[in-house]
């Protein structure tokens, strides 16, 4: 089966193959999901292997496609929610994608999300699939720096984590609020104004 349709998951050691039989997506039991090659080399993954202990990896009915720990904690998503229906197809190109309900045709105007979007490096492009840009991997590698100092184990970028804070700013932005969410995560939260001295 090439297709993750809505509602359905993967378990720890299930996996998905493309039609012709090239392409296998795993969800491992390590707590990787992995997209391979039929020289078993890795195209795209959602690099959380040993970070967390693994649940599933569901199509989620409002489109999302989530990597979920035993916990019930979100370690990474596609980020296509509010796409009831959507499901995921491993193609015979070796693409792996979340299309929209409906979908008649698997086209780039039907497709909400692609593994390519998420790539695997290559030799030109040290940074690892799901990692930060920019500033955040420049944040990312400094706090590493200091937890290196003191002993303490690397942390490492979860695209889920990052959506997840990403909505939760949102929120406060369009609502006004200023608390911390009860996702049992914690977060930091600061406030400020543009006003001068009085």
């Amino acid at each position: 089966m090439a297709t993750l349709f809505s509602g359905q998951c993967l378990q720890p050691g299930q996996g998905l193959r493309s039609n012709n039989q090239l392409y296998t997506l795993m969800m491992q039991t390590d707590g990787n999901v992995v997209l391979y090659n039929q020289q078993s080399q890795p195209l795209w993954a959602t690099n959380t292997g040993g970070l967390i202990t693994p649940r599933d990896f569901a199509m989620q009915t409002d489109g999302n496609l989530v990597l979920y720990d035993t916990n019930g904690v979100p370690m990474w998503a596609s980020n296509t929610s509010h796409q009831p229906g959507a499901f995921l197809n491993i193609q015979d190109d070796g693409n792996l994608v979340v299309y929209r309900s409906g979908a008649q045709a698997e086209t780039v105007d039907n497709a909400l999300w692609a593994a390519g979007s998420n790539a695997m490096p290559g030799p030109a492009d040290p940074i690892a699939p799901g990692a930060p840009n920019g500033q955040a991997q420049e944040i990312l590698a400094t706090h590493n720096y200091y937890r290196a100092e003191v002993g303490v184990a690397p942390l490492q970028w979860s695209d889920g984590l990052a959506a997840s804070a990403q909505q939760w700013a949102e929120y406060l932005a369009a609502t006004g609020a200023f608390q911390h969410s009860d996702n049992g995560l914690g977060e930091n939260i600061a406030q400020g104004g543009t006003g001068g001295l009085l």
